[in-house]
Order: structure tokens, then sequence, then C-alpha cells
């Protein structure tokens, strides 16, 4: 038996990936395996080629190759290929024939967002001796990589596959390998990664689109708070929040997207296992939108930081309520370390720049909110931004000067007032407005900031803010700047109005900014689908060497 091509993967979806697959085997004696394009990577159609030029012959061995650095042996699973669909011309998603749909698992057999697919008939049950593998093949044929030089890309011509380690730094879910030969390099080489390793940082990033995908107040519960979550989790079925809105991408042509934003309450009360669940969704959603944890920007929420007990839970008025401290909260910071590879920063905060496809520049502040101590019965909700927040973004960018950038500050608490009347059965409890509100949006505004996302209330939200300095204050120019605010609600809590959860959906050019908001209407124990509801956009124009965005209005192609 030769293997002469693998095929990554790694159990985050699903627990245990191969088990699923071997079981639709063992009952209808074949599977369909979703290949996943990684951001970076080609269709790789000179694989696909030969691939479908091999099959004509009978079946072809591959191996599966868990990537999973907790794996550290590097576990490769012998499987029996039979067919293929390889990628279409523009690489987009694509499904299996319909009479073949029970041949794919069930966790994502509803959203096929795969680039091509893999027909098994068997899997062996136990991984190869990695003895058999490793040091025992060398690579054939090695495609250009991100982070490797096409000077230091010839090294790993004729040399053996060293072990797991070297295979996950590199870039790629196929690799094109053949038996070692006498002669061949044992050299161990591990790429180097061009990703950033930084929370925060300035260097730009190119997005293939300007459109993004903002979500709020996710939510992703276990155990005994199960039902605060509208959505099934990854693995139960196929009415997942990121299924649902990865449908409703795909239904109304707007699948390619360029970055996602969350701003903030992943998780409900901040455990461990809900940040495995968060960890997986945000890898489940990035994967099927084949962006890279670089397209995308993440804040905390007020129930994604563990209540501080140091005054116990009851009130008390007289004792001073203080900022949690320096050191970032170990689940949440587990959690962002997962994603992106690195550190969060001190004090939870991200910044980026971004370049759009149009040359347009494109610069997000992501502020923790929730930097104050809060007890379960008391300020649960309060937000206020740390002390040197603002400024570790505004030094990060450069937003001290004007800019052609536009530039947009992401927070989890809201800055404006969002309802008519808030409840009072919330007034002691704080879950309105960030403390700091006003101070945040001056600061904003004299940034130039054009545009503030935000969560927290689970109501969607649109408003223009003029912002002034205070009138005690001497100053030269008393009109500060103006800062379009918008509010996402919540995609997937249950305590939300008239059952409906919302996402954010922005398209933006150098001519304007659109605003498309989602919403999924769902009577008690049902799973709506998310629908569009009346699209809104902004113009975009040049004004004292800034950008400027002026009023909303509904889109002109929907207007009367």
């Amino acid at each position: 038996m030769t293997i002469n091509y693998i095929f990554r993967y790694r159990d985050l979806i699903a627990n245990d990936t191969i088990r699923k697959h071997r079981e639709i085997i063992q009952l209808r004696q074949a599977c369909w395996w979703g290949w996943w394009q990684r951001p970076s990577e080609d269709l790789r159609r000179d694989v696909w080629s030969k691939l479908q030029s091999a099959l004509k012959k009978g079946t072809v061995q591959i191996g599966l190759f868990d990537s999973d650095p907790g794996k550290k042996e590097g576990l490769i699973y012998v499987a029996a290929l039979t067919d293929v669909i390889p990628p279409t011309e523009t690489g987009a998603a694509l499904g299996v024939p319909e009479t073949d749909m029970e041949l794919v698992p069930e966790y994502y057999r509803l959203t096929a967002f795969s680039s091509a697919w893999l027909k098994l008939n068997a899997i062996d049950e136990k991984p190869l001796p990695t003895e058999q593998f490793f040091r025992r093949y060398s690579y054939d044929n090695l495609p250009s990589l991100r982070g490797i030089a096409d000077d230091d890309l010839k090294k790993y011509a004729n040399k053996l596959v060293v072990d797991a380690a070297e295979l996950r730094s590199m870039d790629t879910t196929i690799w094109e390998v053949r038996p070692a030969k006498q002669g061949d390099s044992s050299e161990r080489i591990l790429a180097t990664s061009s990703r950033i390793t930084s929370a925060l940082a300035a260097d730009p990033i190119t997005l293939r689109t300007g459109r993004i995908l903002h979500l709020s107040d996710i939510h992703l519960t276990q155990k005994e708070h199960r039902k605060q979550h509208r959505w099934k989790l990854i693995g139960e079925d196929s009415t997942t929040l990121h299924a649902k809105v990865l449908n409703a991408l795909k239904k109304n042509d707007l699948v390619d997207i360029g970055l996602v934003v969350i701003s903030g309450d992943l998780t409900y009360m901040a455990s461990r296992e809900e940040f495995y669940e968060a960890f997986r969704f945000v890898h489940a959603l990035l994967g099927a939108l084949r962006l890279g944890p670089e397209h995308l920007v993440v804040i905390p929420g007020n129930h994604d930081i563990a209540w501080s007990r140091k005054h116990g839970d009851v009130w008390k008025p007289d004792l001073p309520v203080d900022e949690i401290g320096n050191q970032p909260p170990e689940e949440y910071k587990t959690f962002y370390q997962r994603v992106f590879g690195h550190l969060p920063s001190t004090r939870l905060n991200m910044a980026r720049r971004f370049v759009m496809p149009s040359g347009l520049v494109l610069d997000v502040g992501g502020l923790n909110t929730s930097a104050l101590e809060t007890g379960a019965d008391w300020l649960t909700g309060m937000g206020r931004v740390a002390d040197g927040a603002f400024s570790d973004v505004e030094l990060t960018l450069g937003w001290s000067e004007p800019g052609p950038a536009l530039r947009m500050l992401v927070l989890h608490h809201h800055v404006s007032a969002v309802e008519d009347v808030m409840p009072s059965s919330e007034h002691s409890k704080g879950f309105g407005m960030a403390s700091d509100a006003r101070q945040t949006l001056r600061k904003a505004a004299s940034a130039g900031v054009q545009l503030v996302l935000h969560g927290h209330r689970h109501l969607p939200f649109l408003s223009v803010e003029q912002v002034y300095a205070g009138l005690d204050q001497d100053q030269s120019q008393w009109l500060l700047g103006r800062v379009s605010v918008v509010g996402a609600g919540s995609a997937g809590s249950t305590d939300v109005n008239d059952n409906s959860n919302y996402f954010n959906v922005f398209d933006i050019t150098p001519a304007r900014v659109g605003l498309t908001m989602f919403r999924a209407r769902s009577p008690e124990q049902t799973r709506a689908d998310f629908d569009p509801l009346t699209p809104w956009e902004a113009e975009l124009s040049w004004k004292n060497g800034q950008l400027f965005l002026g009023d909303w209005e509904r889109k002109r192609d929907e207007r009367g």
C-alpha cells in the first residue's frame, strides 16, 4: 500500500471526525468528505486532475492527517478514495448530488460550504503507526506556500516528511508525497508564519471584498443555562447559528465576506466549556467563508468576563468600583490564543488595518468595554473602557492625525440610547449605556472615527451622533465630528424582543457604505431562517483630508 496524497483536517467542528465518517461508511458503504480550502491556498487543480486520472484505474489510497497540535504523534488515517467532485472554476462552495446527501455527516450536511469533495468507501479505524509514515515518505511537487519564499521552497525537494509539526507549519491542506529514497534530505524545516502576531498591529491585511459580517451577543451556552442560546450547538443538528447565518448569506448572494466582526458576548457564563463552543463556532464560520483569523476582529462582552468576587456578590455602595486589572481573564485569554495564535493585549483591545480590493483602507479598533468589577446582582452589565485603552488603538493606527482611511470602532456596550425607555427592572443592574459613553464618543470623533459598531442591548440600532466638546471647556472647535452608530442586536440569545435575532452585513466601496440587517423571528421552540430587512446606505466623500460618512437613507434600488 502506497500513499501519494495527504489531506489535512482537524477535530474542531465534530468531536470525532473520523468516527462520524466511518459510521456512514458502515451504514451506507461510502461517505463524502468535504475539502475546506485555506484562505491563502489555491484550488490545487493539478492535484484534483491527477486524482481523477488515477481513479480511472481504480481505488486510490490517501492519508487523512489530524493536524491537532495536542496530538504530538501526528495521526494519519489511511482511506480508500473512489470518486472526487473537483473545485469549480471560481472555487465557489458546492455540494454533493442530492441523492448522496445522506453520505455526508449530519453536522455539516446542510451547510455544505466545501470547495471540493472526496468520496471514500473505507477509513482505517486506527491511524498509521508514526514510524510507517514519518521519515518513510518524502515531499513531491510542493505548491507555493504563504510564509515560504520560492528559494526556501526548493529545500523541500527530495526531503523526508520529518514529523507532524513540520506538516502543521505549512499553510496548506493537501500534500503530494512519495515513498522515501536513499539520499533524501532529513533536515527538519518549520515554515515561518506571515500572520499578524499581535493584538495591536497596523500591518496592512488584504481583504478579498469590502463586505463585513457583524455579529454580536451570540451567547453560546451549556448545561443549566442551555436555554439562553436559541440555536443548536455544532454537532447536535443542522440548525446551528453558523449554519443559519451561512445559509442566509448564500441565499442572498452575500457569501463573499471579506471580514468578520464580533462585538462581544460570545458566551453566557464565561466558562471553559462555553469558550470551547465559541472557538468551534468561530472556526466553523471562518472555515466556511474561507477566511483566516487575520480576517476577524473580536472583543469581549460583559458575559465573556467572569464576575469579580473581590467584594462578594452583595452590593456595598460605600466601596469604590475599580477596574478589574491588567491580567486578562484566563478563559478568554485561552479562547483568543486558540483563535489567533498569539496572546491578547493586556486590556483585551484589538487594532487592525485592512486594505480592500478598491484600495480603500479600513482601520478597525476594538475596545473592551467590560473593564469594571461586577457582581452577580450588582452592575452585572455595566460598561466602561479601561484607562489608556483608546490611546493604545489610537497610537497603533495613527489616529491622532487626519488620514484617508475609513475608521471604525468596535465596542460591546452601546454609546447612544438604544431604547425609548429602559425597563425599570434593570435600573440597578447597569444594563444601560457604557458609563463613559460620552467620553468614548468624544475621543472617537476627535480621532476621525466615522463608524461605531456595538451589541449589548439585543436590539438592532442605527443613529448618527453630532459630537460636541463639553460646554465648560475652552475649545477652538466645538464640533468634534460626526459618528454613525450601528447596533447588531443579538444573533443567538433567547432573551430578545419578539423572539427576534439579528446580524448585520456591511458593503463598503469608496463611494458609500451599505448596511443590511438580517432578522430571524422564531416563535417558541422553533429556529427560523434569517431574512434581510430594508437595506440602507450612506455616501462617503472627502472633506478636509479625510473621509466623511453622510446621512443614512434607504438603498436607492429599494426606494419606491
